[in-house]
């Protein structure tokens, strides 16, 4: 068990799958007493879509990409040379293998279920025009160990640091023999500033929709609003009229009371009046009787 056929494997599986053969793999080396292993596998980075496609290219299509390692050569030799008319026919055959290169990608993505968008084409792209400029870029395309795209390409420096998964990446020897480049013509790709109006036109209709929809959930908002604002209304007007209820039976109540006090003191005044009436026809009685 080494790092480089690790990761070999990783770089292998569909990308949704990466995680957790990486946490299999870690749990292997670490059930394996090989702790520095494990700990340089967990760090092996998930690639991106791009490195995915390139990825794929290194282990389906290994002439192509040595198409490309070949191409960007004698490019390179052309230049160094200053032979305009080698330049002139070599950029030909550099377009071709692009756009080859980018068909074939497609077409590799789309069986792997890979995302093939514009943004992951041009990753494809910059990764190509990458190795053609550079033979260590060319090496680690063909490596098959990428994390993500490559860039730099024209500008005299190809980073490689964050995008190599193993620094000391390793091909597999190849016979060293003459070989002709498999330029096949394939359909010109669709004009990139077409494909980013269509994506812009797609991204203007969602933003129509979804203003629409703003729209109409505003509308619905608004009547919602209005129709709780009404029954609110009403809700305090009720309660100001049953505070104006409450103040006049308070005063009733109030008048009530007093009344009943009133009241009290006459059937207290009565009550006396009587027993005194009472006291007096009994004396009266008594008077009579005596007479008699």
């Amino acid at each position: 068990m080494d790092l480089g056929s690790i990761a070999h494997d990783l770089y292998s599986v569909p990308p949704e799958e990466f995680i957790a053969a990486r946490k299999e793999s870690v749990a292997a080396a670490r059930t394996a007493g090989d702790l520095a292993l494990s700990k340089a596998i967990g760090e092996l980075r998930k690639p991106s879509s791009a490195a995915v496609v390139i990825n794929l290219l290194a282990r389906n299509s290994e002439e192509l990409l040595q198409d490309v390692a070949d191409l960007g050569e004698e490019l390179r030799e052309a230049q160094e040379q200053g032979d305009g008319a080698r330049l002139r026919e070599l950029n030909g055959e550099r377009k071709t293998l692009l756009r080859q290169v980018a068909v074939e990608g497609a077409e590799l993505a789309s069986e792997h279920g890979v995302s093939f968008s514009a943004a992951v084409a041009n990753g494809v792209d910059e990764t190509i025009k990458a190795a053609l400029a550079s033979s260590e870029a060319a090496r680690a395309v063909q490596a098959g160990l990428l994390v993500s795209a490559l860039s730099g390409a024209g500008m005299g420096f190809i980073d490689l640091s964050d995008s190599v998964a193993l620094p000391g990446f390793e091909l597999n020897p190849r016979e060293d023999r003459p070989r002709e480049r498999r330029l096949t013509a394939v359909p010109d790709l669709p004009d990139p500033k077409v494909a980013q109006e269509d994506a812009a036109r797609d991204l203007v209709a969602e933003a129509v929709d979804a203003a629409d929809q703003a729209d109409t959930d505003l509308k619905e908002s608004e009547t919602a609003y209005e129709a709780n604002e009404l029954a609110r209304a009403e809700l305090h007007q009720r309660i100001d009229d049953l505070k104006k209820e409450l103040q006049t039976l308070q005063e009733d109540a109030a008048e009530a009371d007093a009344d009943s006090r009133g009241l009290q003191r006459a059937v207290a005044q009565a009550t006396k009046a009587r027993d005194t009436a009472h006291k007096e026809l009994a004396r009266a009685r008594e008077r009579l009787d005596r007479l008699s």
